[in-house]
């Protein structure tokens, strides 16, 4: 992985690991904990014929680790094997907790970090039937750009839209943590700013480098999740 490269990705992981840790600061309670040991997630993973090969775990800073000390974060760039010339690495991030210590809105850190959003929907990841929400982000002034998937699940629930995030955020508030099992998975690949087009999108071709790893990420971690509940 070239220094720019890994520079980048590092850069945007710890915005979103700090953004998370900052804005779930909340009053001390009895914390149930769950987590997602990294020993868990492959370093190598395949699917439709597609195999892919950890590169490297990625660094949380000590503030970050500190303010989310409830959840497991695993943080590792992929990278697709068995091409002549080396592919782009792919990041793949996955944060567990209780849903007080997990859930935020992903928007609201990349606008408050100066990141502009663009093509932001939703959309199903082939190979399965999970719907996740997709946008890109960039920094034009730093020619700078990421494709990026994510979603929630929560006590064992797939949560996706704006409108399921900023609820569950809501439902938090007011009423408290109620202990739920929670995770967060992402995949981001940083993409040439000069592919995106008038619309603020990328090309499907290069949009279906990202599908095909979060699908394979997915399919290696998502029946674990989705079998995590409470046990109220």
């Amino acid at each position: 992985m070239t220094q720019n490269i890994r520079t980048s990705l590092i850069a945007v992981n710890i915005l979103l690991l700090g953004a998370l840790g900052v804005a779930l600061t909340w009053p001390e309670e009895k914390r149930v904990e769950f987590s997602y040991p990294g020993e868990r997630v492959p370093r190598s993973v395949e699917n439709a014929g597609v195999a892919y090969e950890a590169i490297s775990d990625l660094p949380v800073d000590k503030d970050t680790r500190t303010q989310l000390s409830a959840a497991s974060i695993i943080s590792r760039t992929y990278r697709e094997t068995g091409k002549m010339v080396a592919s782009d690495p792919m990041l793949f991030t996955l944060i567990g907790g209780k849903d007080r210590t997990v859930i935020h809105d992903p928007r609201s850190c990349f606008r408050g970090a100066g990141w502009q959003i663009d093509n932001d929907r939703n959309e199903v990841l082939p190979g399965t039937s999970i719907n996740v929400h997709t946008c890109v982000i960039r920094q034009p002034q730093e020619n700078i750009a990421h494709d990026v998937i994510y979603l929630y699940t929560v006590d064992g629930a797939i949560l996706n839209s704006v409108t399921q995030i900023r609820g569950e955020m809501v439902w938090n508030a007011f009423l408290g943590s109620s202990n739920r099992p929670t995770f967060f998975f992402r995949c981001s690949r940083l993409v040439n700013p000069a592919s995106i087009n008038k619309d603020g999108g990328i090309s499907d071709e290069e949009h279906k480098k990202l599908q095909d790893f979060a699908a394979t990420m997915w399919k290696t971690v998502g029946p674990d999740l989705l079998k995590m509940r409470s046990a109220n």
